[in-house]
């Protein structure tokens, strides 16, 4: 869960678009392209979920699109939060301190 607080995870679709790419990590596009690939549908959305993930280091800028950065660190951090994320009871867990932490981060 340090990842979590790290990486200022701070929505489901954040989360969710982390772990699709830690799943893809080659995958490169747009935004809009990204936002098509796993199917989060909100463009808008989306682009504010890659400039945070890109200002916080986690995603590199490739010519016109973006790609997820593959460093050591980040490998592990997204590996601890996708064997959180198959565990059920650890995904509850996991969900509940990102509806929590968005919560305080909009009040």
């Amino acid at each position: 869960m340090n990842t979590l607080t790290r990486w200022h995870i701070d929505s489901s679709q954040k989360l969710y678009f982390l772990l699709f790419l830690h799943d893809h990590p080659q995958l490169k596009g747009t935004g809009r392209e990204l936002a098509e690939y796993a199917f989060l549908g909100d463009t808008p959305l989306t682009d504010r979920i890659i400039a945070d993930l890109q200002q916080l280091g986690l995603l590199d800028r490739v010519d016109n699109g973006y790609r997820l950065r593959e460093t050591p660190e980040i490998k592990a951090g997204l590996q601890e939060l996708a064997q959180a994320f198959a565990e059920p009871l650890s995904r509850q867990k996991l969900l509940e301190t990102v509806k929590h932490r968005g919560h305080f981060v909009q009040h």
